[in-house]
């Protein structure tokens, strides 16, 4: 059942320069995700943050920071494990 959740992800970026000092900016949404990434929230965008400080961004409409479940969390790393394998 991969369906909605992955269409809601648009404009994916990869970033090298997250600021991560500036937390105040961003919502923590979870950590340690399968043991490895932490999941933030700022403006229109969900940040998702690996071990080696990499980050992919993405936006999308229909997107509600504040009902984002497991297992669309999960659904977002399958899809970024196709897209960027190195992640």
């Amino acid at each position: 059942m991969l369906t909605s959740y992955l269409c809601i992800m648009e404009n994916i970026s990869v970033l090298t320069d997250f600021p991560l000092d500036e937390q105040q900016y961003y919502k923590r949404i979870t950590t340690d995700v399968s043991g490895h990434y932490t999941i933030y929230a700022g403006g229109n965008y969900v940040y998702i943050c690996n071990e080696k400080n990499r980050i992919i961004r993405f936006t999308g409409k229909d997107l509600f920071i504040s009902t984002v479940t497991p297992s669309q969390v999960e659904q977002w790393l399958e899809r970024l494990h196709r897209l960027y394998p190195g992640f």
